[in-house]
């Protein structure tokens, strides 16, 4: 999905009013152009009686409604949107305005965009358009939708590694290991294994353990490392 556009202080006139079925809407002239145009995409906006009410939410009668088409100052519309009704905002003397304004569909769009993106590790085909992402690294979300797919289905998501391969923090190499192994320029350094002991370079399996004493161990083992406190 694709967040609607925005733009600030985009608010218009009615230049008049209209009917409950009308779906075209224009407001004074230029003030079409405080409006996002909908190459970007469709956007809800809000009308109210500004006479009446300085705040749009006072108004009993405010209407969502969708922009999907604007030309200059006439925008095509689809009526009664977010649980408000289609009705008349045609009332001799008064002032009719529409602005591009944060709504539930804004919020819920974000939360939905939030959630999807909490949950990359999973298949993202079908669930995000084609639109560009600035905030990682210019890549539209097709192509983010695409690496993440493709990482998933080579089981490469368990690995960090660096430009060349060579050098590497793997979590699985295979199934159900359930060891973290650490590689430097080609060899395996460290194999943290599922036990919690950890295996330097040559297979000696130890258990690695620092802790403070006033005392030098009687029979120091391999791995042990102490610090002493009384000195």
């Amino acid at each position: 999905m694709v967040l609607d556009p925005v733009r600030n202080f985009a608010i218009g006139v009615l230049k008049t009013g209209i009917s409950a079925g009308d779906t075209s809407i224009t407001l004074q002239d230029g003030q079409g152009d405080k409006f996002p145009p909908t190459s970007e995409g469709s956007y809800n906006c809000v009308i109210w009686n500004a006479t009446d009410y300085s705040n749009p939410a006072d108004d009993p009668n405010v209407e969502i409604v969708r922009v999907t088409s604007r030309s200059g100052d006439t925008f095509t519309v689809q009526r009664g949107q977010e649980g408000t009704s289609a009705v008349a905002h045609n009332e001799a003397g008064k002032t009719y305005k529409m602005m591009l304004a944060f709504t539930r569909k804004s919020y819920d769009d974000i939360d939905t965009w939030l959630n999807k993106l909490n949950n990359l590790g999973g298949d993202l085909s079908g669930t995000i358009d084609n639109a560009t992402v600035e905030a990682v690294g210019g890549k539209s979300a097709s192509e983010i939708a695409d690496a993440v797919n493709k990482r998933h289905a080579q089981n490469t998501d368990r690995l960090i590694k660096d430009a060349d391969g060579d050098t590497s923090v793997d979590t699985e190499t295979s199934a159900d290991e359930d060891k973290i192994r650490f590689k430097t320029a080609g060899s395996e350094r460290v194999v943290i294994n599922n036990d919690g002991k950890i295996d330097f370079k040559k297979n000696q399996v130890i258990s690695f353990v620092i802790e403070n004493r006033t005392s030098d161990p009687s029979s120091p083992v391999t791995g042990q490392i102490w610090f002493r406190t009384d000195v």
